[in-house]
């Protein structure tokens, strides 16, 4: 039916925008930071970006450096 063309054709934009949105946000802090700052994998370094990523995801963290300070306050 042509009527619901100009419809269909607005519904498919707005699905492929939605398909090539990415849902979750790589992280502003990742494991490759942490080495590069000299700290080793270990029990501690899931939690840091654990922690740093929930932050970001909660808009505790906008920028590598806030992700990066929240993560060096578990540091023993």
């Amino acid at each position: 039916d042509s009527t619901h063309a100009p419809r269909a054709a607005e519904l498919l934009e707005r699905f492929a925008s939605f398909s090539e949105a990415s849902i979750a946000p790589p992280p502003l802090l990742t494991g490759d930071h942490l080495v590069a700052l000299g700290h080793k994998p270990g029990p501690i370094f899931k939690r840091m970006l654990d922690a740093a990523y929930d932050a970001q995801l909660e808009d505790r963290a906008a920028s590598y450096e806030e992700a990066l300070v929240i993560a060096l306050n578990l540091k023993p």
